[in-house]
């Protein structure tokens, strides 16, 4: 009998460098799966090992594209949390995501972030007559 040779199960390539999935690999790529099956996502009929093999592995780009969620299916990490004054520590996951939300809308609004041309002569203007 043959032996198989090892393959990306993401792109079902033989060829370049492979890495062996670790236990962690295999629990992340199986929680993305089942977020990909569930809304219907590319790459949702990927066959995730099930447990550690020398003859399923994966390409690290493979496997990075396939762990890339679209941002509205990422749930939010603990990671993300820690950015800046504008969380506490004590949020909930659902606190997370309101702070989340309210960024997007900030980010999407009209008015304008950056002060205008004249609004910053009119103060170094102002500045100037203090001296």
């Amino acid at each position: 009998m043959p032996k198989k040779k090892p393959f990306c199960v993401f792109c079902g390539s033989k060829r370049k460098v492979l890495i062996s999935f670790s236990e962690n690999d295999i629990r992340k790529c199986s929680s993305i799966l089942e977020i990909r099956q569930s809304n219907n996502l590319p790459s949702k009929n990927v066959k995730v090992p099930l447990e550690l093999n020398d003859i399923e592995q994966y390409h690290s780009k493979c496997y990075k594209k396939f762990c890339t969620l679209p941002p509205e299916y990422r749930k939010p990490s603990a990671a993300s949390g820690s950015r800046g004054e504008a969380q506490t520590s004590d949020e909930d996951e659902d606190g997370n995501l309101q702070w989340a939300k309210k960024r997007i809308d900030f980010a999407s609004s009209e008015e304008s972030l950056v002060p205008s041309v004249g609004s910053v002569t009119d103060r170094s203007e102002s500045d100037d007559e203090d001296d």
